[in-house]
């Protein structure tokens, strides 16, 4: 059995699509269906079965025991950074992920993780390193927490078996539909076209590195099927793109499936960021000292943008709900 956690969320069940294209259906998926419709994701997906980590701990621990695991894939997370719940992020984000982290060695198999790139925040660099890592929210900081105390567990030499951290840039792709205003830009440029017939750009420069969620769930598989080191790695593409540039993708796309507001001078506009946003957003994200075995997979990121977009508004033109 592999377990893969957040499997109704985006990554998590783009990730068990994945695995059902290599023939393997031997999964434990972990998540809540607590709130709205993210129980029709599960239709798409096969596994033999369902566990809610609100059961906690000790009922998780009793049910994998049940079973020879072979891998745990934890991408499951509070990623709401608007969350004020400090409580909740840390137990969700830090205290669950420890648990994984000790049923992994404990049972002598890997472990493979998401990290986040937002515990850059607004540093100079996004270098997996100590100095680099300046969290501005809680959801941030406990991402951070656990990375540190990966490190120290290697440094103590808790961590014999293999664990790797994936700290991922802005991902985008099919199956992020239940996010809502925590979709991806991409998204939200579609959605904005949709239901505004025009896009709004905060007036700022922001560039941002953008990853692909196939590109994704293809790197994860690769931390665990090849000899890779223990380690935390920056999972990004090494290249900037610009709001202004998602915009335009957008309304190039827009015009091709003939919404006509698209050719409309006004059709992108300009607005000031709220201040309440100000300290509390990455403006430029680019990861640094992405190892070969990444970024081999992760290419092209803009021009898959631009293929997204297209499938999103070929989608909509065909009356599929999204």
């Amino acid at each position: 059995m592999f377990v893969v956690t957040g499997a109704a969320g985006f990554v998590g069940y783009n990730f068990v699509k994945f695995l059902n294209k290599q023939e393997i259906h031997d999964i434990i998926i972990i998540d809540t269906l607590q709130h709205g419709k993210k129980w029709k994701k599960l239709t798409d997906l096969k596994f033999h079965e369902y566990l809610d980590y609100r059961e906690g701990p000790m009922a998780l621990k009793e049910a994998l025991d049940r079973y020879s695991i072979k891998g745990i894939f934890h991408i499951g997370a509070n990623a709401d950074v608007l969350c004020n719940d400090n409580t909740l992020m840390l137990d969700q984000n830090y205290e669950q992920t420890k648990f994984y982290f000790f049923y992994c060695q404990s049972n002598k198999i890997p472990f493979i993780y998401a990290s986040t790139s937002a515990v850059y925040g607004n540093s100079a660099a996004c270098i997996p390193l100590n100095e680099y890592e300046k969290p501005h929210n809680i959801y941030a900081m406990s991402k951070l927490m656990f990375d540190n105390f990966l490190r120290s567990s290697f440094s103590l030499g808790l961590a014999n078996e293999k664990v790797v951290g994936l700290r991922l840039f802005n991902v985008f792709g099919s199956g992020e539909e239940h996010k809502g205003p925590n979709s991806s830009l991409p998204k939200r440029f579609f959605d904005f076209t949709i239901e505004k017939q025009y896009i709004d750009v905060f007036s700022a420069e922001i560039s941002r590195d953008y990853v692909f969620v196939e590109d994704v769930c293809e790197v994860f598989w690769h931390a665990y099927t090849q000899e890779i080191p223990s380690g935390i790695y920056n999972l990004g593409s090494g290249v900037t793109i610009s709001h202004m540039e998602i915009a335009q993708v957008t309304r190039n796309c827009a015009i091709k499936h003939g919404f006509e507001c698209a050719a409309s001078e006004n059709f992108i506009t300009k607005i000031n960021m709220p201040e309440s946003l100000v300290g509390a957003f990455q403006f430029y994200t680019k990861a640094q000292d992405v190892p070969s075995w990444i970024s081999n997979i992760v290419i092209n990121s803009l021009e898959k943008i631009e293929r997204y977009s297209d499938h999103l508004f070929y989608r909509h033109r065909n009356g599929e709900k999204l």
